[in-house]
């Protein structure tokens, strides 16, 4: 069973989370005592921690251009 994150963080990063959990075979965690984490699909690539809540839209771009860097697509292309 894949893990998927809940309303333990903000919906805005849920939808980039399920996403590339989906398209991508990244990982969730949330099993720690600190912040949720994203891993990478590329192992060798650190996981990126996530937020539980929005501080702003920037810290929202600062996330996305982090999931970017590591091999995700964020937002979705259009086919």
């Amino acid at each position: 069973m894949v893990a998927r994150p809940g309303r333990e963080i903000a919906k805005e990063y849920r939808d980039i989370v399920n996403y590339q959990i989906d398209h991508h075979g990244w990982r969730y965690d949330a099993s720690g005592k600190g912040y949720p984490r994203l891993h990478p699909g590329d192992r060798a690539q650190p996981p990126i921690s996530i937020p539980k809540t929005p501080s702003s839209r920037h810290s929202l771009a600062v996330f996305a251009r982090k999931v970017r860097q590591r091999g995700g697509t964020w937002p979705p292309k259009e086919d």
